[in-house]
């Protein structure tokens, strides 16, 4: 059987989309563990600083 170049293009990018997706998945753990912390801490921050603007803005 011969293969195409459609039929090659498609794999390629199955391939690519796959290799792609694995790569995101372990990127995303990466950054979920370099940012965890930070997040931990500035959740604190951040909630405090949001409510005040509308709380401003009532006032």
């Amino acid at each position: 059987m011969i293969a195409n170049t459609r039929d090659i293009d498609l794999w390629r990018s199955m391939i690519f989309y796959a290799a792609s997706q694995q790569l995101i998945s372990e990127f995303n753990e990466i950054l979920i563990r370099i940012f965890q912390p930070c997040v931990a801490q500035g959740v604190q921050g951040t909630v405090t600083v949001q409510p005040t603007k509308p709380v401003v803005r009532g006032d």
